[in-house]
C-alpha cells in the first residue's frame, strides 16, 4: 500500500486579516473563518488505487495560542466503486486521493481519536507500527465491489446483477 502524509496549515482569521487561507466566505474584519490548528492527514491507498483511508489529526499547533495535545479528528474511507446495491445509483464525490478523481466514502470521528490515542504519537512523524495499523484498519473497513450495476433499460433508476 502507498502511504501519504499531508499538512493543512493552521490559520487565524480573527487576528490576521485578510483571510490567510483564501476562503471567499471570510470577510476582512469579521473573523468569519475563525481559527484552526495545523492538521496532519495520514492516508493509506490500496496498490490498485481503488480504495483508501485517511486519518485527519488536529495537531494542537495554533498560530497565536497555547499549543495543545494532538487528537484524532476524523477517519474517512475513499472507495472508487459501489460496495452495496443501494450505492450503485448514488453520485460519487470529487476525490484528490484516488487516481480516478471520484469516490464514495464515509467519515467517523470518535474512532479517529481512539485510533490515534492507541497507535499515534503527538508529532508529525509516525512509526511503522502506526502505518501498519492504518493498513489493517483499511482492509477491515472496505467491502468488496457489489455484484450489481445500473440497469440500462429503466432510465438508470434500477439495478441488476452484473453479467
Amino acid at each position: 500500500m502507498k502511504r501519504v502524509f499531508a499538512i493543512k496549515p493552521a490559520y487565524d482569521c480573527i487576528k490576521v486579516q485578510p483571510c490567510v487561507h483564501g476562503s471567499e466566505r471570510c470577510k476582512p474584519g469579521t473573523g468569519g473563518c475563525g481559527i484552526s490548528a495545523e492538521k496532519w492527514v495520514y492516508s493509506v491507498v490500496s496498490d490498485d488505487g481503488r480504495f483508501a483511508l485517511a486519518l485527519t489529526v488536529k495537531s494542537g499547533r495554533y498560530l497565536f495560542s497555547e499549543q495543545k495535545k494532538a487528537e484524532g479528528a476524523s477517519l474517512q474511507t475513499h472507495i472508487a466503486y459501489a460496495e452495496t446495491r443501494e450505492q450503485v445509483n448514488e453520485a460519487m464525490f470529487n476525490c484528490d486521493l484516488l487516481p480516478g478523481g471520484k469516490c464514495r466514502g464515509g467519515t467517523v470521528c470518535l474512532a479517529a481519536d481512539d485510533f490515534f490515542k492507541q497507535h499515534g504519537a503527538d508529532q508529525k512523524e509516525q512509526s511503522d507500527e502506526f502505518w501498519s495499523a492504518m493498513e489493517v484498519l483499511l482492509t477491515e473497513w472496505v467491502e468488496p465491489e457489489t455484484e450489481y450495476e445500473r440497469c440500462k433499460h429503466c432510465d438508470g433508476t434500477g439495478t441488476v446483477k452484473k453479467p
